[in-house]
């Protein structure tokens, strides 16, 4: 919930980028999504089938998505290194220049 909280409040503070909880994409539901990257940004809890979310992964990367993977166990230990990791990689697919001051420290959650 609190990575949600970071990727939507991007809005706020002017991210050129937009990013969509549980979206369908290509017949899958993705955690989070920033359709002007093509990105998927899953978060893995214990429950998830590796096998099917490579199959899953290849047929997303076919049709020229990016699956971006964190564990559970990532968000909460490094929330802002996972935070960081998610806008370098949207921003360098949507072809967006992004400072580091706008990386690092725009609305950053503790979770």
């Amino acid at each position: 919930e609190l990575l949600w909280q970071y990727l939507r409040c991007g809005r706020k503070r002017g991210w050129p980028l937009r990013f969509k909880r549980q979206s369908i994409i290509c017949g899958y539901i993705a955690d989070f999504y920033c359709p002007a990257a093509h990105v998927a940004i899953e978060v893995d809890g214990g429950y998830h089938d590796p096998l099917k979310d490579a199959i899953r992964d290849r047929h997303l990367r076919r049709t020229g998505f990016l699956t971006v993977r964190f564990t559970n166990a990532e968000v909460f230990a490094n929330p802002s290194t996972v935070q960081a990791s998610i806008l370098r990689i949207c921003f360098e697919r949507a072809g967006i220049a992004a400072n580091p001051k706008t990386l690092n420290c725009m609305c950053l959650v503790a979770l």
